[in-house]
């Protein structure tokens, strides 16, 4: 093999390095600043603010927030891949990917809160619900 060209694999591995903490940035950002309101929303929300579009009403405030995070990503990745040159068809097939790749790393990451605090005011309800005993 010519020692000028790197392995394949070292390629592949080289921009899959480069992907990775820009989409995982991008959703971990979301989710810790905008937690506590992603909280009392539903996935049909969050749908709408990755995609930003929402069939029947106008995006709030968080949600165009969301959906410009998500559009600012997607034209870091194509920059990245050098993605040029697609038909509509294939455009929107790497749009696609790119927005529920988030849209199940943001609904995830919110779930799981919801089922940890879930668990920690369970876990504190069944301590306050204990009986002292003794002279503690």
């Amino acid at each position: 093999m010519d020692q000028t060209q790197p392995a394949p694999h070292t390629t592949i591995q080289n921009l899959t390095g480069k992907m990775r903490p820009l989409i995982s940035n991008t959703a971990d950002t979301l989710c810790r600043s905008h937690l506590r309101s992603l909280l009392d929303k539903s996935v049909e929300y969050i749908s709408s603010a990755v995609w930003g579009a929402d069939k029947h009403k106008e995006l709030d405030g968080l949600q165009n927030e969301i959906s410009r995070a998500c559009g600012s990503l997607e034209r870091e990745l194509f920059d990245l891949l050098d993605i040029r040159g697609l038909s509509p068809e294939q455009d929107f097939a790497i749009h696609y990917f790119i927005r529920e790749l988030l849209l199940v790393k943001i609904c995830f990451a919110v779930e799981y809160a919801k089922y940890y605090t879930r668990q920690l005011l369970e876990t504190a309800g069944e301590t306050w619900a204990c009986e002292t005993m003794g002279n503690a």
